[in-house]
């Protein structure tokens, strides 16, 4: 533990600092130090300022970042602060760093006019004493078979020439498309209305990706990662709400025509935001976000509405998607 006798400084990262916050979040976190800058230069909204370090001795010991961020809630959007790459340097632990870097970034949020603030966490209970409260994401679980049931269930026409394919950079106009008319109808989904996200921060974030094509017209897409040879977890799935639940299963089967033939039922494990409709065989819930008002004036009555029923345990139309996530 280093001696704090000089005193630190809590302030904004300089432009010339940005290759040594980028080298400090990495030895920090032992995280590649490509995703952080990653992270960085395909954010279309990214902001110097709102980098925030504790400097001692002339060298940061200790940061947080503010992303600048709008969601729904109760169908209005919603300007948020996302909480992220929240880090100490070992020798500085435990001496309050990061608990005044949230205070400096909540007075930071407030004065950008953001009205309620957004983060991730694994040690939820450092955030819940300085007032974020988590909010869980309930997944489901549907049990599909593959050779049978999966193909045979596709009897509406609105999937008739129904094909499934990787997603490509042409297809970005047309799934900001699909994700704006979907979007609002959600809770806590990000209000995605800048091109550069979909030209450069997804395509980095997203996992596998496979696209539904009716004709020439994409109706829907999916992204997912394997868990095992069994078992899909959907990270994103966007379709209209009267057909989600059978283009669920029609990508599934597209995805595996691909990759498996019979054997036993596939496990699909998806947000239950996605496609509400569809039996299950389990449910159960994710960490997901935690949320801190931090401009009460600025929220809407819905969205004030939208977010007492969260917190309160109505979370069943609540998701952010993976890619999302800062």
């Amino acid at each position: 533990m280093s001696s704090m006798a000089e005193p630190v400084a809590i302030r904004a990262l300089r432009p010339e600092e940005l290759d040594d916050w980028l080298d400090f979040v990495h030895r920090v976190f032992g995280v590649a130090r490509e995703y952080f800058a990653r992270h960085w230069g395909c954010d279309p909204w990214r902001n110097l300022e709102s980098i925030r370090v504790a400097v001692h001795g002339g060298r940061i010991v200790a940061t947080l970042r503010i992303f600048h961020r709008t969601i729904y809630l109760g169908g209005v959007p919603v300007s948020i602060g996302g909480i992220g790459e929240v880090s100490t340097d070992p020798d500085y632990r435990r001496q309050g760093l990061s608990g005044l870097l949230l205070e400096d970034a909540c007075r930071r949020m407030a004065e950008l006019g953001m009205a309620v603030s957004v983060l991730f966490a694994g040690r939820q209970g450092h955030y819940t004493r300085h007032g974020w409260a988590p909010v869980p994401i309930p997944f489901g679980v549907t049990e599909l078979k593959v050779r049978t049931d999966l193909l045979g269930n596709l009897t509406s026409a609105t999937f008739d020439g129904l094909a499934v394919n990787p997603v490509s950079p042409a297809d970005a106009p047309d799934l900001a498309a699909l994700y704006g008319a979907c979007a609002s109808g959600l809770n806590g989904t990000l209000v995605r209305d800048h091109p550069g996200y979909w030209w450069d921060w997804l395509p980095a974030e997203w996992p596998e990706v496979w696209v539904a094509r009716a004709g020439d017209r994409p109706v829907g897409y999916l992204a997912g990662k394997w868990l095992s040879l069994w078992d899909l977890r959907v990270e994103e799935f966007v379709a209209a709400p009267s057909e989600a639940g059978a283009l669920l299963k029609a990508i599934t089967a597209g995805i595996l025509r691909g990759r498996r033939e019979g054997g036993g039922p596939l496990h699909v494990h998806y947000p239950l935001a996605a496609a509400p409709a569809l039996a299950l065989t389990r449910r159960y819930n994710v960490d997901g976000p935690m949320y801190k008002v931090i401009r009460p004036d600025l929220l809407p009555p819905a969205a004030a509405g939208a977010l007492d029923e969260l917190l309160g345990g109505e979370v069943d139309r609540h998701v952010i998607w993976q890619a999302d996530w800062f």
